[in-house]
């Protein structure tokens, strides 16, 4: 798990990501769709950690897109698996948007 306030990492947790490609990665267009996936879930990855150790961040919301659901999928089956995910559900009037609740 990430720690806030390493020299690992400067980035501090949000209470919102937008996992969007082109929000997050320069150069993008170069890409094959199984390295964006990489991109966007490595990115989702360290800022659920992020949020995991920041007790102020409760829900996370992840923007994800709709899409052909295979990011949203991957996002559900990480929560379902993390210790410390209380629940997730999609955003009531946004399908495309995630809400990840913790444990406190």
């Amino acid at each position: 798990m990430t720690v806030l306030g390493t020299k690992r990492t400067r980035k501090k947790a949000k209470q919102e990501i937008d996992l969007h490609i082109e929000k997050i990665y320069k150069g993008w267009e170069d890409l094959s769709n199984a390295e964006i996936i990489q991109i966007q879930l490595d990115n989702f990855d360290h800022y659920l950690d992020l949020a995991l150790a920041d007790t102020g961040i409760n829900p996370l919301r992840v923007v994800h897109g709709i899409g052909d659901g295979v990011l949203k999928k991957e996002i559900n089956l990480r929560c379902a698996q993390t210790f410390g995910v209380l629940r997730y559900v999609y955003e009531g009037y946004n399908p495309g948007v995630t809400l990840i609740y913790f444990k406190n």
